[in-house]
């Protein structure tokens, strides 16, 4: 247990999807590999340095989680793996597509237990992982940046002279194109990214127990999110952004219990956004909002329906292999991904039979099967029923709000899988950040700047973890 705030920890936590996703600025195989070398680099150093402490220091670390939370966590990790081992089986996914996603998300997995399963106190947990949030905000930032300089992204993934204007703007009498930021995944998914930073922002600094310094930094990056948004014109982010409000404003304090099943009930939610999107799409609003093909553009939500149609189509009969699915990139073995590759392309230079299933419900029956779906599931909802029965206040507030907004912004895409990698990055943190209980009876650990809350928050916990523990 180190006596000081772990500067070091919390600073590569703050930089750690930058690290990740810059060498994608450039073209040049050798130089990517260059940065991508030296970002693993730092980020294992610490690794390694904390690893030290919690296999030297702990080794009763079952005994120190929540293993409610705990074990489906490895669970899904494990399933992931085998996903990923076996989209390369049957050759879905290409050599180097697997030796990047095993390095990465085994680095994000180590980091995540060399940060918060550590031996913390819970001052030091709350800091972490407002470094979470700090760092989707600095990501959102430093692309923002890049745009003003003019620089946008190298990858060849569309033809971009199709993307024409950003709707959302053009529909408040505002003349701009759609952007490609420079490291994101993609417009929508960066969208995603930007409503995420969006939401952090505006609750951290509305929250007046936060030093002032830091609730203007966050109002900063509040704006920041909220512009990178409108430009990116991922409309599916603005809806579930303003839905995740609507739903935390009307569940928190009087049906937060509800909430619980909040993962398992997305999957109604593809019907529920097709029966609006087909309202909207006969009124002035739909030729509006619709990109190439106007109002027929929003009534489809951009052809999923014909998407999710066929991937359905795909499961009605149910066979053994549904169980665990096809394997990473299971539209390519399963063959639904070549049916609906047609509608991709008129947009998309290559790989239109990868193109996902753009509902994360179903990308996890086509990879991981109905077990790897189950389990998170279950992950997910325990996560939201630690951050509700642990009384977090306003901390959890933060991870609720981002955490429900990630499953519904899922419904439409893809956000809470590994193809979104800069928003999965933050969901395995996020929850691994709930995973352990926290030491709250350190007296060398320092309380400047934590709000008077947390400390308020240490016995209660306390008490919560040791019933929780005896009722097991």
């Amino acid at each position: 247990m180190t006596k000081r705030f772990p500067t070091l920890e919390f600073w590569v936590l703050v930089f750690l999807l930058i690290l990740q996703r810059s060498p994608f600025l450039v073209q040049d195989d050798t130089l990517r590999m260059g940065l991508t070398s030296v970002g693993l680099g730092i980020i294992w150093f610490v690794i390694a340095k904390n690893l030290v402490l919690l296999f030297g220091r702990d080794m009763n670390l079952v005994l120190s989680v929540k293993r409610y939370l705990f074990w489906p966590y490895v669970a899904f990790a494990l399933l992931l793996y085998f996903a990923l081992l076996r989209g390369y089986a049957v050759d879905s996914v290409s050599k180097e597509f697997l030796a990047r996603h095993l390095v990465w998300w085994t680095t994000v997995f180590c980091f995540a237990a060399a940060l918060f399963l550590v031996p913390r106190s819970l001052a030091t947990l709350v800091r972490l992982r407002r470094g979470i949030y700090w760092g989707v905000g600095l990501y959102v930032t430093f692309n923002v940046v890049l745009h003003f300089f003019g620089i946008e992204s190298v990858r060849e993934i569309t033809v971009w002279g199709s993307f024409g204007k950003a709707t959302i703007l053009s529909s408040l009498g505002l003349d701009s194109s759609r952007v490609v930021f420079a490291t994101g995944t993609g417009p929508g998914p960066f969208g995603v990214v930007s409503a995420l930073g969006f939401i952090a922002g505006s609750l951290i600094a509305s929250d007046k127990s936060v030093k002032r310094t830091s609730r203007w930094l966050a109002a900063g990056i509040c704006l920041i999110s909220l512009y990178a948004l409108l430009l990116s014109d991922s409309r599916a982010a603005v809806f579930w952004l303003l839905v995740t409000y609507l739903i935390m404003w009307l569940a928190i304090g009087k049906l937060d219990r509800f909430v619980v099943y909040l993962p398992p009930a997305t999957i109604a939610l593809p019907t529920i956004i097709l029966s609006i999107a087909f309202f909207v799409a006969n009124t002035q609003i739909g030729d509006e909002l619709g990109r190439q093909a106007g109002a027929n553009n929003v009534e489809s939500l951009s052809n999923r329906n014909i998407v999710w149609e066929t991937t359905l189509n795909e499961l009605r009969d149910f066979e053994p292999i549904h169980l665990i699915g096809f394997g990473v990139q299971g539209q390519v073995a399963s063959g639904v991904g070549t049916q609906y590759s047609k509608i991709f392309s008129a947009n998309y230079a290559h790989n239109i039979d990868k193109k996902t299933a753009h509902n994360y419900i179903l990308q996890y029956i086509l990879d991981m099967g109905y077990v790897g779906l189950l389990t998170f599931f279950l992950l997910t909802s325990r996560a939201i029923k630690t951050l509700i029965s642990a009384e977090f206040e306003k901390h959890g507030k933060i991870h609720l709000y981002c955490l429900s907004f990630i499953l519904l912004a899922g419904s439409t895409g893809v956000a809470p899988t590994i193809y979104v990698n800069e928003i999965f990055t933050v969901l395995i943190l996020l929850i691994a950040s709930l995973v352990r209980r926290p030491y709250t009876t350190y007296s060398s650990e320092p309380r400047v700047g934590v709000n008077v809350g947390v400390t308020r928050m240490s016995a209660g916990w306390s008490a919560a973890a040791k019933r929780s523990s005896n009722s097991r």
